[in-house]
């Protein structure tokens, strides 16, 4: 069993801060607009389609922080937050920013190549912190509540609103990065946060 009263509570937000800010920026940057056409708005802010994947590829960093409507934002931060919180107890706070980013990539990536259309908001990387928390947990959940655990976990991505394809890519990817721990190394998670910041910097320097 954790510890709660011996833990950091701090340290333990730092993920969750870093992403709430990252996700409310980018919403008052690109996503309040009185532009009629949502799906042309999303598009200028960094939505990502298959087309747009290899000649745009600053688009995958940064589809995941873009969201549709005030709600789709709002749904996001406080299940990323929550999860942000609950996943730091097992790694650092840049562990758990990482995860939340390549979960995010990979989903939405997963999304494009499986269907048409534009893809974008952090639904994926939400479900990967979910899947990573599980993983760092596998142990205390040994048996049939892990089953059960992630038998919930993936039907929650599925019936969720949103694309399934990208939730359940983003629980898979989270839950193997956090099954091998590779973002408790550090030149692991300070390369990711790297092509984060590389990625955004494009993103802005494209969409100002």
């Amino acid at each position: 069993m954790v510890d709660f009263k011996s833990i950091d509570i701090v340290r333990l937000s730092g993920a969750s801060l870093a992403i709430a800010v990252l996700l409310l920026s980018w919403w008052l940057l690109f996503g309040m607009s009185n532009e009629e056409d949502v799906l042309h708005q999303a598009i200028a802010g960094g939505a990502l389609s298959r087309d747009h994947l290899f000649r745009e590829p600053w688009r995958v960093v940064c589809a995941p922080l873009l969201h549709l409507h005030a709600v789709h934002l709002t749904t996001n931060l406080l299940f990323c937050g929550l999860l942000g919180i609950v996943c730091s107890v097992n790694r650092s706070a840049r562990s758990t920013l990482s995860i939340f980013f390549m979960s995010g990539w990979f989903a939405t990536v997963a999304g494009v190549l499986m269907q048409p259309g534009w893809f974008l908001g952090a639904s994926g990387a939400m479900f990967g912190l979910l899947g990573a928390t599980i993983s760092a947990n596998r142990h205390t959940l040994a048996g049939q509540r892990l089953l059960f655990v992630s038998a919930v976990s993936v039907l929650l991505s599925v019936l969720s609103k949103g694309d399934p394809i990208a939730h359940i890519a983003g629980l898979s990817s989270g839950a193997v990065l956090g099954r091998f721990d590779v973002y408790k190394r550090d030149l692991v998670s300070n390369s990711t946060l790297m092509i984060a910041l590389v990625g955004m910097g494009a993103g802005l320097f494209r969409l100002m």
